[in-house]
């Protein structure tokens, strides 16, 4: 599925950018990392996106909001 990714919050560094869009094959899960994948900033292959395991969920009607142990997330689902 499409969806765009915010990072809303960090303890560390992590993604170079606060926004992406890409691919990912399922939500996040309590548990388990979220792993998604996206074209590269600069040339090369797909980047592939993958954060520390997820902590909590909010979901929303048109966005779903996930805390990780190091940061907090907004994604959306692109139509």
């Amino acid at each position: 599925m499409k969806i765009k990714l915010e990072k809303i919050s960090a303890n560390k560094g992590g993604l170079r950018t606060n926004k992406i869009e890409g691919k990912c094959a399922s939500l996040p899960k309590v548990g388990h990392t979220f792993i998604m994948t996206a074209p590269p900033l600069e040339a090369g292959d797909i980047h592939v996106i993958e954060t520390s395991f997820v902590t909590e969920i909010q979901d929303f009607q048109e966005m779903i909001k996930f805390k990780t142990q190091n940061s907090s997330y907004e994604l959306r689902l692109i139509k």
